[in-house]
């Protein structure tokens, strides 16, 4: 699966993304749908905002854990941007060749937060998943 294919079918996208959410955020369910303009541009280097909703395994919301990915080009190279949605505060992921966490309100670079290494895993899967 490659982001180009992807941008001819946005459905697959977001199944991937939701896959691969499953898969590094046990034992969450997840579920993804576009923000801001949707996927029409993700096939011409532009940004595309993901958010991702998550479910316990009874099916129950819990929007405490959702996550907003941006993902986009710089260049060749694919970069992602996850932020935890219900949490302002809460630290970012900047993902391009490795990662990097930042504080929300500064920028400034800090350690990996404890529950971080299951969101490093996702953007490592999605840049797997994408590449061209």
């Amino acid at each position: 699966m490659h982001l180009v294919e992807e941008s001819t079918d946005p459905q697959g996208l977001l199944q991937a993304v939701a896959q691969a959410a499953d898969l590094c955020r046990k034992p969450w369910r997840h579920a993804a749908r576009f923000g801001g303009d949707g996927p029409s541009s993700i096939g011409d280097s532009s940004d595309c905002l993901v958010l991702i909703e998550t479910r316990d395994a009874d099916g129950t919301r819990q929007p405490s854990l959702d996550l907003e990915l941006e993902i986009y080009r710089s260049g060749e190279a694919l970069h992602f941007m996850v932020a935890l949605g219900a949490d302002q505060a809460a630290p970012l992921l900047w993902h391009g060749h490795h990662p990097v966490w930042m504080d929300a309100q500064s920028g400034i670079r800090m350690e990996r937060p404890p529950a971080g290494a299951p969101l490093e895993a996702l953007c490592r899967r999605l840049k797997a998943l994408l590449q061209t």
